[in-house]
């Protein structure tokens, strides 16, 4: 899985990166990419984090105790991971996701190269999807 989870990213990444210029042009990129090369892979990994992060949001459970559970899940995003997931927040299949995202500061691992390369995705996050 982690191998072909780099390989995956790194195809996107190249394209969605260096290609283009404007925050649409890249989103319907990574869309379009995700759909036709990798939705059978990754579809079913995003929406089992999706239903996860939901299942701890909605848990009648103290607001600390949700932290420490989408902790744990975050704890196991790799950085691959956390790339794909800067993208899948903004697109249309991730609709619902950038709640969580922010919630539940999901991207605070994310590294700094990571936000100086994609400013225009990390500007319309709240900071708190970084945790600051």
């Amino acid at each position: 899985k982690s191998a072909s989870l780099k390989a995956t990213t790194k195809a996107m990444t190249l394209a969605v990166y260096e290609e283009f210029a404007d925050f649409e042009t890249q989103l319907n990129e990574y869309e379009q990419l995700f759909s036709i090369n990798f939705e059978a892979d990754l579809g079913p990994y995003f929406r089992l984090l999706y239903s996860t992060m939901r299942h701890i949001d909605k848990a009648e459970l103290a607001w600390d105790e949700k932290l420490k559970y989408s902790k744990i899940v975050c704890a196991h995003l790799s950085s691959a991971e956390l790339k794909l997931l800067l993208f899948n927040g903004h697109s249309e299949m991730g609709e619902g996701f950038k709640h969580y995202v922010e919630a539940y500061s999901l991207l605070k691992h994310i590294s700094l190269d990571q936000k100086v390369v994609n400013p225009r995705f990390v500007a319309r996050y709240r900071s708190s999807a970084f945790g600051d």
